[in-house]
Formats: C-alpha cells, sequence, structure tokens
C-alpha cells in the first residue's frame, strides 16, 4: 500500500491528461466506499454482543439511588524527577 507521499510523487510523475484521469478515478472510489459505509444499516446492541433488552432494562436503574462522591483524601508528595 503506498503512503500519501508516495501516491503524490507517483501521480505528478504523469503527464497532466494521465493525473486528471487518475485522480478522477480516486474520487470515485472514495466516493463509493464512503457511500456504501455510509448508508449500511446500523448495528443493533445484539449485534455487538450486548443480551436483549438489556439497556432497556438497566437504562436508569441508579435514578433513585443517592449516590455521593468520596473524599479522596490528600495527594501523595513525591520526590523530583530529574
Amino acid at each position: 500500500m503506498l503512503t500519501y507521499n508516495e501516491l503524490l510523487t507517483e501521480v505528478k510523475q504523469r503527464p497532466p491528461t494521465e493525473r486528471l484521469a487518475l485522480l478522477e478515478e480516486l474520487a470515485h472510489s472514495l466516493r463509493t466506499d464512503f457511500t456504501a459505509t455510509t448508508n449500511s444499516t446500523p448495528k443493533t446492541s445484539a449485534d455487538l454482543g450486548w443480551p436483549p433488552g438489556y439497556f432497556e432494562q438497566t437504562f436508569g436503574s441508579l435514578r433513585d439511588v443517592d449516590l455521593e462522591r468520596q473524599p479522596q483524601g490528600e495527594y501523595e508528595i513525591r520526590e523530583q524527577i530529574d
């Protein structure tokens, strides 16, 4: 696989008409790939490995619990690194 700079060098070595055709082909290929990716159906939570109904059963389950962050203590004083 070519890196960006290698591809650019390769394109610049071509005659202008060939460059244009190559860049149009690359743009078409990228548009096709992008369209195929963005138009794909989103995966469900089950497709991603979550048990059926997991989020519906757990969402908001701590709503009535009064959560409070406990004191974190003092920072540890460490030696300076040279």
